[in-house]
């Protein structure tokens, strides 16, 4: 089963099991559909997502893309794109169980959850852009590096430096570091710290999400620049 989600209480998992995990048109609808059965359930108080085996996500379905006309990868782009915003501004706590690779739009989708744990001993968390030779064509891109990345680490997106679950911890790109084996018992403790003995009222946290995300959520991808296919398409994005 390549996306699906498991009620565990009022915890959602939202399984990402489809090898690679890449973006395409196909795979984002399944991936809001998943979210659309999370929004759907009101006993849900907390969202986990979580990869299988040695991916998280390696980002944009490139050979699916390669294939586009140029206002067709647009589209295509933007819409796999507004799945993270989706993420960002989602009604209820949101947490990514990065259980390996996570490359490119994959981790655009991470950086966008409230709350990041990722895998101590394997897999790094890249935005391979820079090494590529392309840029980030769409404003909301450029707005996510901004707010979601830190500071000191930024270099990250700039120089497409890979960072382990270690470093990403070190440079507060996540949270905390978890084996294999205990990440979504990991996630579920820190689901419990988040939410307490509270439930948090859906209308107020996603209109505090909103608010605080503002640029990002209202930024104009009508204005994509030019992309070269030939370079983006040559590895992981």
């Amino acid at each position: 089963m390549p996306f699906y989600v498991e009620f565990i209480n009022t915890l959602a998992v939202w399984h990402l099991d489809d090898n690679k995990n890449v973006f395409n048109a196909d795979t984002v609808r399944e991936m809001n559909r998943c979210l659309d059965e999370i929004e759907a359930n009101q006993l849900i108080t907390c969202m986990v997502s979580i990869g299988y085996g040695k991916n998280y996500s390696q980002g944009l379905d490139l050979e699916t893309l390669n294939k586009m006309k140029s206002l067709d990868l647009q589209k295509a782009l933007q819409i796999s794109f507004q799945l993270s915003v989706r993420i960002l501004t989602f009604p209820i706590p949101t947490i990514a169980a990065i259980n390996g690779h996570c490359y490119g739009a994959g981790a655009f989708l991470a950086v966008c959850h409230d709350y990041r744990i990722m895998r101590e001993d394997r897999g790094y968390l890249c935005f391979p852009e820079a090494k590529l030779g392309v840029h980030f064509g769409l404003q909301v891109l450029i707005e996510m590096l901004k707010h979601r990345v830190p500071l000191t680490t930024q270099s990250i997106a700039i120089l497409s430096m890979q960072f382990t679950g270690p470093k990403a911890c070190q440079y507060g790109l996540v949270h905390e570091l978890s084996s294999m084996e205990m990440m979504l018992i990991t996630a579920q403790d820190a689901a419990k710290r988040i939410i307490g003995n509270n439930t948090l009222d859906r209308e107020n946290l996603q209109k505090i999400k909103r608010g605080i995300f503002d640029s990002i959520v209202n930024a104009d991808d009508k204005t994509i620049q030019h992309i070269e296919h030939d370079k983006l398409f040559q590895s992981k994005l």
